[in-house]
């Protein structure tokens, strides 16, 4: 069953992703994606204050449109940013917060696109094996419903396991204002938040985002 679900959503025509980007010395490198990358998917400068594990922030709301940008040629500057095989090895695991509400951070009211689910199919499938199994926590904060339904697709198309690691969460529960806030305080401006997350710890009265 899972097999054929898998078959179903990758389609014949799909290039094949690749993981790793050119490298910077190479006339192939694009520094506005690896820029862009950095506004996608950064490590948090403190770790998770549950665990102590890595922390890393994936903001949806930096997600370029899919009609403008090529997401096949995105995904390796964004996926080199996770922590590398030696440092999985050798340690216990890391966490995501994905912040997965709110509009970008252009602040535009135009519905931007997206790939298809098969494309999210297979970069999951380009994740090595240990980053996939050190992934500890998938914490989701103002989840949309494309977001629950990519979650239930991978819950059943990759295993089942994989829904025990996600939290779904607003962003007014224990762990995210204390973490925005620690971060806040020791480093300032120079961990780049959402802007709407930043809104909304900055004005908690404020109603979460659609």
């Amino acid at each position: 069953m899972r097999t054929q679900l898998t078959q179903r959503l990758r389609s014949p025509s799909q290039p094949i992703l690749s993981a790793i980007p050119p490298s910077p010395a190479s006339q192939e490198y694009s520094r506005s994606l690896a820029n862009l990358a950095t506004r996608i998917l950064y490590r948090s400068p403190l770790p998770s204050p549950q665990n102590d594990l890595p922390v890393f922030v994936l903001n949806a709301a930096a997600f370029p449109d899919a009609k403008e940008v090529d997401f096949d040629a995105l995904l390796p500057y964004v996926l080199v940013r996770l922590p590398d095989e030696e440092e999985l090895i050798g340690g216990h695991g890391y966490e995501v917060v994905f912040f997965a509400g709110g509009k970008s951070d252009g602040s535009t009211a135009t519905k931007k696109a997206r790939p298809g689910w098969g494309w999210f199919l297979q970069a999951y499938h380009l994740l090595t094996r240990a980053t996939r199994k050190r992934l500890q926590k998938l914490y989701i904060v103002h989840e949309k419903k494309w977001i629950r339904l990519l979650v239930g697709m991978f819950s059943t198309i990759v295993s089942p396991k994989f829904n025990k690691k996600v939290v779904h969460c607003k962003l007014w529960s224990p762990f995210f204002p204390q973490i925005y806030y620690d971060i806040s305080t020791c480093h300032g401006s120079t961990i780049a938040f959402p802007n709407y997350v930043v809104s909304l710890c900055d004005s908690p009265s404020v109603a979460d985002p659609a």
